[in-house]
């Protein structure tokens, strides 16, 4: 597919191994390996992930239990919580625990924040930014220095800045990112995992070698460069502002330390008690004065507030005031029992008088549980008491605080020992001969009895700090730390439920067009949470309960009755989750889903779906003894088959089972039973599992082809352990394989008529599209005469694989993921395997499927050999392919697949078709034919360039079906796409499920059947007819004929791939001759009428003249008259009545596309700028020539009478190169013409009535009586595709009509004028403020892309540049339309003209 933000550049990807196994193997990150190791290597690594990946198949029938679909409406809430939230919708604000153990407080009676005046830091978050020094203040040129900024931000930002190129700093995506010019290679070094709303100290060393990064004190990114000097600026070192780029950023920035030296690991861990030597600006940001805060240091590198940004509260800023009847509970968790000795507590408090707990657990009222310890201040003196194990209480320790102030106070508890520190200092120890503390499930409690404290934090520890570590404290949270709470986040997580369907995407209440991630995406950290009740069916607790996901987008986390049962991630590949250890049997049930859009998964996937439970849901109850696996192969031979059966019997129940049988029987298409096959078990251990294998023979069989899907049923019944389950897979007998470089199904070499086809709709069910709808999206595929889909770019849902298999379309399924190396870095390795093995493990199956595709348009790692060498060992029977866009000979990975790929020959510069003949292996070109897209003002100006591409698309499919090693092709698209970066219109069908005329060119290049010419002898026509089908005779389908007097069918003995004539007596008008498919849709359609004399355009012949002297000359014929204004060079034409229907004729050009754009917001101008008239010349006998120049052009245009209308000869000289799309002359017409008719030749002999190319037709430029006030496109529904208007008119008005015989512009009585032609000129219309313009064209070339990686116009021989002194001449008939009779329709056939024949202009 085409990238999201710039279309394809021109450069070769590169094809270096790259290995991402470090993580798992110990192999380097980027070094170079042997293909044949490494991926052995990877395939050991990924066993774990090949076996976890099984799925259990659905039973159809069992003695115990069955399936239920958990699908409908869910209640749903947007909540940060990681834990299912709350049923109810009571307030819930939060402090979240910053350690991993998520020990999250919960704050009750809404305890006051209070603030620090002392902890402030200035926000930057408007249009302020800091000014550090001067510009030759911190300039370092050389490496060896050290920055260090606290802050916190919310979005993408820029932290500081050095005139842009010297050193910078931002976060991006929750993570930091370092940069320096340097010497001109731009190093850098990324790290960390940051999250919006947080404090973070961070710290960027640049050292003589590597540049590293580290937060709260852990360095978290490292990288090695190789320059010795930095370029140096004039601008000062900048906060939250990068002048290189003219960037304002967002942080709020607590503090600044830069100093010129290289801190070291142990510096930046321990941090500075005082500010150390090396310090060349100590900038806390607690004050300002006169929009100056002073630098600590003896630099004297002060800081400017440029636009004085707002002072907020630090770091350390905040807390909560307890002194009322607030306070805070953390939930009992087993990390803060502490049963055993060898445990800290801290709490940084203000004290203010008075007596009671500080912290507690168990001791307080609000506590509840077993007294397990308190800590206190009672009347100013500190106290710590516990109680051991033995219901015994040891001595208290005790020391005194002063009120009014900070401090911090911590709490040790060791074996022999409790020591109390106050602000670092121990203050006092007692001996204790405790063994432990007694268990107490009460919880943690911060506050609530009555104590005059303020809390800015609280900690605890599962180890006995020593007195250094509580002397110099943490710069962040120790491994040790179980409860870290700092006070100044506070979060509200109160939700609110609201109903979601199931399946669904939250977000998706109606369409919109994303302007990026934060449209796209939620908010960092909030999760979409799904909930609903379940109860379990009477009789299923007697075997095993599993839930099922068919797709959660993108990660899942699921929860029963609040314990976790799972955690998936992946959006589009199934998974399942045992629940039977969790669920009450007998009463109701809680699920609950907690969805993250992002994920691992997103990451290297499309990132084309917002989040949610995509797809079904279902709950499915085993038997102990049950069909744990069903794997299904079938093979042909002459006149006999072979299914495979390899069956897994698990036993999960507590006892072995004596003895199991497994029986298979095979149904045909027909219903008919075919065999039975039976094997037993002798013996299967509880906990264990055996495999049964066995082959049914199958005499005549009756294989699955794409036109002759048929479908065998294969019951596989388990009696076993006193139950009996039945499982019944779809068969098809077809065998795919690779035989030199050529693709065969069913030994028949085949050449595949592809889309890439992305499950979607955006309209109303994004990617949660219903079984029924995705059902008619396939048959609307099969009957366009599609064969094949690319699952573009993931697996689509088994709804629309059903279909495939029903309907006879082969399936290449493609795992999810794209773009890695390129847009979407690195891989995540064992995600790539489980993906690439679940999309496996669920279709291995199935008939449709044919081949397997493990990445799209992607660099090479080595988990894609994994991957690969993995799907072998599970599926042996399919190929698989690697999709990388640029094909090459020497690519490393094609001794591990079985197809080679390529995208979009003919269309690149540097690739033909023809270049990929005689390969040695099967080729498809997954993308092709691309439709138009890019060029959005183009296709704004003319629609009609959808219809044009019907010319690019059948001559690459014809140089695709003559080229020996293509096994096939994808069109891309067949529908439109929506992400975080817009949308893109390019597909056959749109948004709303319409059918752009790309639809029907896709339909008739495709079809099996082609009426290939046509003899007319009399009446008599011989029509040739290619059956380009590949496995079935044509007479296996029906030819009905009508000519227009009579009708009837007609059946053919045609071999796949031969031709024959056919002759038909056509007493009427016109034969029309159809294909008819066995399923009654039309696979082909042609007409095809007799020879009609004589030629459309008029024979010149001079008419009346009247010279009204100097400064008016007019001409007139029997249709129309002219009038010319010599003096100011005015051309006005007037019809039969006089009405003033024209004027001025322009020579018009219009440019090529010369950005890419896809906005779809303008169209482009075809009149030139600088007209100006140097001359009016009477010629005599009713001839005048208006010469003109224009800023790029200068000519003239010769208007003469004829016979009945007249004649407008125009000649133009380019004085300077344009690249023009276009060229002819354009009749300004009056406001009230606003219907176009026309008679044409097209590429085919008929269309559908709402194609704007179909070959006669009338089209208003308003189709509902108002005009549209859009400039550009807006997509409608309700209405067909060809009345969308924008200002300028309808799609169809719009359009080019090529090749016509005539045309016309009239108003809503047919008077107007009519334009004839011998089917070498087109036609269009455009709505203007002025009037509207009828533009006759003698240049009509296809559309371009202004990279020129999807060039059309070479592969059609066209050049889009009009040379400097090239000129450009045309003859336009024209004549008077009255009363309706604009264009006689059925015109369009002139001598030797045969009907279906390509007569579309290249000019």
């Amino acid at each position: 597919m085409a990238q999201e933000t710039n279309p394809q550049s021109g450069a070769k990807a590169p094809t270096t191994r790259r290995s991402v196994l470090s993580a798992v193997s110990g192999v380097a990150l980027g070094t170079a390996l042997p293909i044949g190791a490494s991926a052995a290597q990877a395939t050991e690594e990924y066993e774990a992930a090949k076996s976890s990946v099984e799925l259990t198949p659905r039973p159809d029938q069992a003695d115990v239990g069955g399936t239920r679909s958990l699908n409908g409406t869910w209640d749903f809430t947007l909540a940060g919580s990681e834990t299912p939230p709350a049923a109810d919708s009571a307030s819930r604000v939060v402090t979240p625990d910053r350690t991993t153990l998520e020990n999250d407080a919960m704050l009750h009676d809404d305890p006051p924040i209070i603030t620090d005046p002392d902890e402030r830091a200035v926000d930057l978050a408007g249009d302020g930014y800091v000014a550090v020094g001067d510009a030759n203040s911190l300039d370092f040129t050389s490496p060896g220095f050290t920055v260090q900024l606290t802050f916190k931000y919310t979005e993408d930002t820029v932290l500081f800045s050095k005139g842009g190129n010297q050193y910078s700093a931002g976060v991006y995506g929750g993570e930091l990112s370092f940069w320096t010019k340097g010497e001109g290679g731009w190093p850098s070094v990324g790290g960390g995992d940051l999250s919006p709303g947080d404090w973070y100290r961070a710290t960027f060393a640049v050292d003589d070698d590597e540049i590293r990064i580290y937060v709260e004190g852990e360095r978290v990114g490292t990288a090695s460069h190789g320059f010795s000097s930095l370029p140096s600026t004039d601008s000062p070192l900048h906060l939250g502002y990068n002048s290189g780029t003219d960037t304002q950023g967002t942080p709020a920035v607590d503090s600044l330390c830069v100093f010129d030296t290289v801190l070291t690991d142990s510096d930046v861990s321990a941090g500075f008690d005082s500010i150390p030597d090396s310090a060349v600006a100590w900038l806390p940001f607690d004050e300002s004065e006169s929009g100056t805060s002073q630098d600590e240091s003896s630099a004297g590198n002060d800081a400017s507030l440029v636009n004085d940004p707002p002072f907020v509260s630090g770091r350390d800023g905040r807390g909560l005031d307890l002194a009322g009847p607030g306070y805070v509970t953390v939930a009992p968790d087993d990390s803060l029992n502490f049963a055993s000795t060898g445990f800290a507590l801290q709490a940084m408090v203000r004290y203010d008088g008075g007596s009671g707990l500080v912290l507690d657990k168990g001791s307080s009222g609000v506590s509840g549980g077993t007294e397990q310890f308190g800590l206190g201040i009672y009347d100013g003196t500190v106290s710590f008491y516990m109680q051991s194990a033995d219901g015994s209480y040891p001595q208290s320790v005790q020391t005194d605080i002063s009120t009014g102030g900070w401090h911090r106070i911590t709490v040790v508890v060791d074996d022999a020992e409790n020591r109390l520190y106050v602000d670092g200092d121990r203050r006092g120890a007692v001996s204790h001969d405790a063994d432990g503390l007694a268990s107490s499930d009460a919880a943690f409690v911060v506050g609530g009895d009555d104590l005059d404290v303020a809390v800015k934090s609280t900690a605890a520890f599962d180890a006995a700090l020593s007195d250094g570590e509580v002397a110099s404290g943490f710069t962040g949270v120790p491994d040790s730390a179980v409860l870290w709470l700092p006070y100044n986040v506070v979060e509200d997580r109160s939700v609110e439920w609201r109903d979601e369907s199931v399946p669904g995407q939250w977000a998706y209440d109606e369409y919109f067009v994303p302007d990026g991630a934060s449209d796209w995406y939620p908010q960092e950290g909030q999760l979409g949470w799904y909930r609903r009740e379940f109860e379990v069916p009477e009789g299923w607790d007697e075997g095993r309960l599993k839930l099922r996901f068919d797709g959660v987008y993108s990660r899942g986390r699921v929860f029963v009755n609040g314990t976790e049962v799972a955690d998936h991630v992946g959006g589009y590949t199934p998974f399942e989750a045992d629940i039977t250890d969790v669920v009450d049997p007998e009463g109701s049930n809680t699920l609950a889903v907690g969805v993250a859009q992002r994920s691992k998964a997103d990451d290297m996937g499309w990132q084309n779906v917002t989040g949610g439970i995509t797809r079904d849901v279902t709950l499915l109850s085993i038997p102990d003894a049950h069909l744990a696996d069903c794997d299904v192969r079938t093979t042909l031979d002459t006149g006999t088959a072979s299914v495979a059966i390899d069956a897994t019997v698990a036993n999960v129940g507590e006892t072995a089972l004596e003895s199991a049988v497994v029986e298979a029987t095979l149904t045909d298409p027909d219903g008919e039973a075919v065999a039975s096959k039976r094997a037993e078990l002798s013996s299967v251990a509880d906990g264990a599992s055996r495999d049964v294998e066995f082959e049914i023979d199958v005499d005549d069989p009756q294989p699955w082809n794409p036109e002759q899907p048929r479908l065998y049923a294969l019951d596989v019944e388990l009696d076993a352990g006193g139950t009996t389950e039945r499982v019944t897979e779809h068969v098809g007998i077809r065998e795919i394989e690779v035989d030199g470089n050529e693709l065969l199904l069913n030994g028949e070499s085949v050449t595949l008529r592809g889309v890439n086809w992305e499950e979607i709709h955006l309209a109303e069910h994004g990617h949660a599209v219903p079984p029924d709808v995705t059902r008619r999206d396939a048959e609307r595929l099969k009957e366009a005469n599609v064969n094949f889909v690319r699952t573009a770019h993931h697996p689509t849902s088994e709804a629309f694989l059903d279909a495939c298999d029903e309907l006879g379309i082969v399936v290449e399924v493609e795992a999810p993921h794209m773009f890695i190396g390129r847009h979407r870095g690195e891989p995540y390795p064992e995600l790539v395997v489980r993906q690439t093995l679940e999309m496996v493990e669920r279709d291995k199956n199935r008939p449709s499927v044919c081949i397997w595709s493990i990445a799209n348009e992607s660099d090479w790692y080595d988990c894609f050999d994994a991957a690969a060498r993995l799907a072998k060992e599970v599926d042996p029977t399919r190929p698989t392919i690697f999709n990388h866009d640029d094909y090459d000979a020497a690519d490393p990975w094609h001794g591990d697949y079985d197809l080679r790929a390529d995208h979009y020959p003919a269309l690149r510069s540097d690739s033909t078709v023809s270049d990929h003949a005689g390969m040695d292996a099967p080729l498809l070109f997954d993308e092709y034919a691309h439709t138009y897209c890019y060029n959005d003002r183009e296709l704004v100006t003319d629609p009609g360039l959808r219809d044009e591409w019907g010319r690019v698309f059948r001559t690459i499919w014809e140089q695709c079906r003559s080229t020996k090693s293509v096994a096939g092709a994808a069109l891309w698209a067949g529908g439109d796409h929506l992400e975080q970066w817009g949308e893109y219109l390019w597909g056959a069908v749109d948004r709303n499920g319409r059918r752009r005329p790309e639809f029907w060119h896709l339909r008739k290049v495709y079809a099996p059947v082609q009426f290939t010419d046509v003899e007319w002898h009399g009446r008599r026509a011989t029509v040739t007819v290619e059956n380009r089908h590949e496995f079935v005779n044509l007479r296996e389908r029906t030819i009905a004929w009508d000519d227009g007097k009579r009708s009837g069918e007609r059946s053919v003995d045609l071999p796949p791939g031969e031709t024959a004539e056919l002759s038909f007596a056509v007493p009427g008008d016109k034969l029309e001759l159809e294909v008819i498919h066995p399923d009654g849709h039309v696979n082909n359609e042609f007409v095809a009428s007799p020879e009609v004399p004589g030629a459309n355009r008029r024979s010149r012949a001079k008419e009346r003249t009247k010279n009204r002297g100097r400064g008016r000359v007019d001409a007139e014929s029997d249709s129309l008259s002219l009038q010319v204004d010599e003096d100011a060079g005015d051309v006005s034409i007037y019809g039969p009545d006089g009405t003033l229907l024209a004027r001025n004729p322009e020579f018009a050009v219009t440019p090529t596309q010369q950005s890419t754009g896809r906005d779809y917001a303008s169209a482009i101008d075809h009149r030139l700028s600088g007209r100006t008239v140097t001359d009016v010349r009477r010629d005599g006998d009713g001839t005048v020539t208006v010469d003109i120049e224009y800023d790029v052009a200068e000519g003239s245009i010769t208007v003469e009478s004829g016979e009945s209308g007249l004649d407008v000869d125009y000649e133009f000289e380019l004085l300077e190169s344009v690249d023009a799309r276009e060229a002819g002359i354009t009749f300004p017409a009056d406001a009230e013409l606003t219907t176009l008719s026309w008679s044409r030749d097209g590429l085919w002999s008929t269309y559908p009535e709402d194609h704007v190319g179909r070959l006669e037709g009338t089209a208003s430029a308003f189709p509902d009586g108002t005009r549209s006030e859009n400039e550009g496109i807006e997509i409608q529904s309700g209405q067909p595709w060809k009345d969308d208007a924008t200002v300028h008119g309808s799609n169809d008005f719009r359009s080019t009509k090529r090749n016509v015989r005539s045309a016309a512009l009239t108003d809503e009585s047919g008077t107007g004028v009519r334009v004839d032609s011998d089917a070498d000129q087109h036609v269009r219309a455009q709505v203007r403020s002025d009037g509207v313009d009828l533009i006759v064209l003698e240049r009509s070339i296809s559309g371009t892309n202004a990279d020129g990686w999807l060039d059309r116009q070479p592969l059609l021989d066209q050049d889009p540049t009009l040379k400097a002194g090239e000129t450009v001449r045309g003859s336009v008939s024209l004549s008077a339309a009255v009363d309706g009779t604009a264009v006689e329709f059925g015109e369009r056939a002139a001598p030797g003209r045969r009907a279906g024949r390509d007569r579309d202009s290249d000019r």
